[in-house]
């Protein structure tokens, strides 16, 4: 695709935010600083010289410059931005568990640092202990913890699935049984 891009002189933009496998970079990265995530862009004009972006998964991803049309000037894109709108409208905070591990494998140094991130924005809880994590015999206390997860989990969904928002819908559950508990 690289190549067939190039004989038909199109600007080229490269953009490998994969943790595995092979990187995208037809350059060497003997000069470049560590990196996880890189964009290469490579113009027309020039198909021989490269532009490299870097960051590594602890830095902000990079800005850079995209060419257009040779008579316009370059658009800057904000990766940042771009993700963080893109991962706000699709609902992504709903839909991903940041209890689990990530699918890639990561460096230990890289690994505490986004376990202490999520944390921080409250998206993971402390760990717990194997006898915490046990499964629950279900008696009478076992069944009203079910039933608060089972409302807490509704008004979440009604909320249109919120993220960092767990401990008030579990409030707003239990409330809500003690009201129905009384009504009856």
């Amino acid at each position: 695709m690289r190549q067939q891009g190039k004989e038909v002189g199109a600007n080229l933009v490269e953009i490998d935010l994969v943790l595995q496998g092979r990187p995208t970079l037809e350059s060497s990265r003997e000069s470049l600083p560590a990196l996880d995530y890189a964009v290469t862009v490579t113009r027309a004009v020039q198909p021989e010289r490269y532009e490299i972006y870097t960051a590594t998964l602890q830095k902000r991803l990079p800005r850079f410059r995209m060419p257009l049309a040779p008579t316009d000037r370059d658009l800057v894109l904000d990766l940042p931005a771009l993700f963080a709108r893109s991962y706000d409208q699709a609902g992504f905070g709903g839909r991903i568990d940041y209890q689990d591990p990530p699918a890639v494998p990561l460096s230990e140094e890289n690994r505490q640092w986004l376990d202490e991130l999520l944390r921080g924005q409250q998206l993971r809880e402390q760990p717990v202990s194997p006898v915490e994590k046990a499964p629950p015999v279900l008696d009478e206390a076992g069944a009203l913890h079910e039933k608060i997860a089972l409302a807490a989990y509704y008004l979440w969904q009604q909320e249109g699935c919120p993220n960092g928002r767990g401990k008030e819908h579990w409030h707003k559950a239990v409330e809500q049984l003690r009201r129905q508990a009384e009504a009856e």
